[in-house]
Parts: structure tokens; sequence; C-alpha cells
């Protein structure tokens, strides 16, 4: 914990001193959940800061591992453009997870930055009974059938599979 603590710290002081440089090597030699947990108690100013210099993917993740309250904070002072860009890199349960928790007018603005399908599924998964399974499960999965060989089975996760 302290060395989250000491992180935070050099976040705050190459904010300060603006070596936003040096800030955004920083954080992308980082772990995306160290991030989150460093990012925490910034002043809303410092955070969005800070989170522009993260890349796409070290976004996403981070922000799934943050507290509450900063991803709500983020959520405010995002411009639509980088709303999309984060909420595209969820998880459809991860985005389900974080709308959960936001008020209606956050949950808004995140159903509005997704595409139809997206908005689909979680939408679908939010009709599910918070702690049932229904909610706990991906509708993001690749069905295999047992009498496949190793190589139709990646052939079929390449072809269909997310990332």
């Amino acid at each position: 914990m302290d060395e989250i603590i000491e992180f935070h710290e050099q976040i705050e002081t190459l904010i300060e001193e603006k070596r936003l440089k040096e800030l955004k090597s920083l954080l992308a030699e980082a772990n995306a959940i160290d991030v989150a947990e460093a990012l925490n108690g910034l002043s809303e100013k410092d955070l969005l800061l800070a989170f522009r210099l993260l890349d796409k993917d070290m976004a996403a993740d981070a922000f799934v591992s943050m507290e509450h309250d900063e991803q709500e904070t983020l959520i405010h002072g995002f411009t639509d453009k980088e709303l999309h860009a984060v909420v595209e890199d969820l998880s459809v349960d991860d985005a389900v997870n974080i709308i959960g928790e936001m008020p209606a007018n956050v949950v808004a603005r995140i159903l509005r930055s997704t595409d139809r399908e997206t908005r689909k599924f979680i939408n679908e998964l939010l009709l599910y009974p918070e702690d049932s399974a229904g909610s706990m499960m991906t509708p993001e999965y690749v069905s295999l059938h047992p009498d496949m060989t190793v190589e139709e089975a990646f052939d079929k996760i390449r072809r269909v599979g997310l990332d």
C-alpha cells in the first residue's frame, strides 16, 4: 500500500510541476490496477488530466478498476468522444457493473455512447435480478463443439471471438 501512496504522490508532483511527458511514461509503465488506485483522491482536474494521458487500452482497464466516485467524476468530465472511446473498450459485463452504480443521467449518457448491439446486450443483462446467474454471466462467448479439433476450435475463435 505504501507503494500506491508513493505512486499517487509522484503523480501529483509531476502534474504540479507540469512534467506531463514524464507522467505519461510513468503511467504507461505501471499496471492498470495500480494506476486506478493511484489516481484515487486526485482533484477532478488532475484526475482528468492524468486519465487523458493513458493509452486507450490502459484507460479502459484502469477505468474498470477505479472507485465508483472516480468513475463518475471522469464520466462527468469526459467529452462524448472520450466517453465513447472508454465504453467501447469495456466488456459488456463491466459496462453493466459500472452502470448499475451510476445515477440515471449518467447511465443515459453511457448508453448513448454505445452502439446499438452493445446497448441491447447491456439492457438484457440489466433485466436480471442483482446477484442472479444471469446478471453475472456475459453474452460474449464462443460456443465450441466437443468433436472439433483444436485447429477448428482456434479457427472459430479467431473468426467470431472478440479481441
